[in-house]
């Protein structure tokens, strides 16, 4: 992806990018990782920005492997409300991205019965959005995304209570809604599930204060450049 094909763009991941299932079998745990720094190696290709790190993925790899997983991924994870005894979470609670003068904060919400290893729990999402959201405001976001495994109805929560955050980019069923959605005072997408789909979400600012997104389908163009670079399966995008 190149800013001459695509002007000034973003990728992030919304989480539960390497595991669907809280905790595998100990002898698919290998499997696991290794399929971990498989899709890390190919979104550092991709020049992704920021990856919400979901539950799922911190119970079947463990707090360990997926520090070192993000040392060697070279782009940051985001975890807003999974937390430790002492109320600290384990990565960067949210990041904030600048393209084209526009800066853009993300933060990413687990789901609250998310199964995590000992030590760690999962703080009320509408409590650990709103707390995000306004630090992402005082660190001069213009546009505030959540990329969410949270279920719809707790996601159109926040979008309802946190005003601030304009978009919600994915939840826990892995829906692939085909277009952009109202939802509360929000806007809502689906991601898909584990790597193999991509939204592209055009931008088009003319008033801060107002809503700028637009869902478009993906460009075959852009797909054929990812698969050349063998970043994306043919298999995956056949049609």
């Amino acid at each position: 992806m190149t800013k001459d094909q695509y002007g000034e763009h973003i990728v992030v991941d919304s989480g539960n990018l390497f595991c669907d299932r809280a905790l595998p079998a100990d002898d698919q745990r290998e499997g696991f990782e290794e399929k971990a720094k498989l899709i890390v190696n190919a979104y550092r290709k991709q020049g992704c920005d920021a990856l919400g790190f979901g539950g799922n993925d911190l119970a079947a790899l463990g707090l360990d492997f997926a520090k070192a997983l993000e040392k060697d991924a070279g782009f940051p994870f985001i975890s807003t409300n999974i937390v430790d005894a002492e109320g600290k979470t384990f990565f960067k609670p949210g990041v904030v991205v600048e393209r084209a003068g526009v800066k853009f904060g993300f933060l990413s919400l687990a789901c609250p019965t998310t199964k995590l290893p000992e030590g760690l729990t999962v703080r009320p999402p509408l409590e650990a959005a709103k707390e995000a959201a306004a630090t992402l405001k005082g660190r001069g976001a213009d546009v505030i995304v959540v990329l969410s495994n949270l279920s719809k109805d707790d996601l159109a929560k926040v979008l309802e209570a946190v005003v601030e955050i304009d978009l919600g980019l994915g939840d826990k069923h892995m829906s692939m809604p085909r277009y952009m959605e109202t939802m509360a005072k929000g806007l809502y997408v689906g991601a898909g599930q584990k790597g193999k789909y991509l939204n592209l979400v055009t931008l088009n600012i003319t008033d801060l204060a107002k809503r700028p997104f637009v869902i478009r389908d993906l460009g075959k163009k852009f797909v054929q450049e990812l698969q050349q670079r063998g970043i994306v399966p043919n298999s995956v995008y056949g049609r």
